[in-house]
């Protein structure tokens, strides 16, 4: 899930383990771009901002350039693609599941990498270590 995110960050200076609060458009005196806020008190400034997170959480950030605006498209998105963008995700609902993670002292013998077993309970069940390449070792 964090490839798009990876990928798009190539060359660039990263910060790792802090939590985005809120979001803040300049305006063009400030030389335009965005303004983001960690809880942990810190800044940071960008023309361009990319929002890679699920949809609540992106609508929670969006929220904090609009506060106690019902729409969930803020004032400084609306007219923008982004700001359909941001309807759509306003759309979004999530199904509850679990998922569990099991780690094994050896890999089961099977040729599949994942399956849907017809099951009342489980809908999905993969292999992990398939996701690399052939003959990695489980972890």
């Amino acid at each position: 899930m964090s490839a798009l995110g990876r990928t798009l960050a190539r060359g660039l200076d990263v910060q790792t383990g802090v939590t985005v609060t809120s979001l803040e458009r300049l305006d063009a005196a400030q030389g335009g771009g965005w303004r983001v806020h960690s809880r942990e008190g810190q800044s940071w400034e960008a023309p361009t901002l990319i929002l890679n997170v699920p949809a609540p959480q992106l609508l929670a950030l969006l929220a904090t350039l609009d506060p106690g605006s019902p729409d969930p498209v803020p004032a400084a998105l609306r007219g923008h693609a982004s700001g359909e963008a941001a309807r759509q995700a306003a759309q979004v609902t999530y199904d509850p599941c679990w998922a569990a993670g099991v780690i094994l002292r050896q890999d089961v013998p099977a040729h599949w990498r994942a399956l849907r077993p017809d099951h009342p309970v489980l809908e999905w069940i993969a292999r992990e270590h398939t996701k690399r390449p052939d003959g990695a070792p489980p972890p």
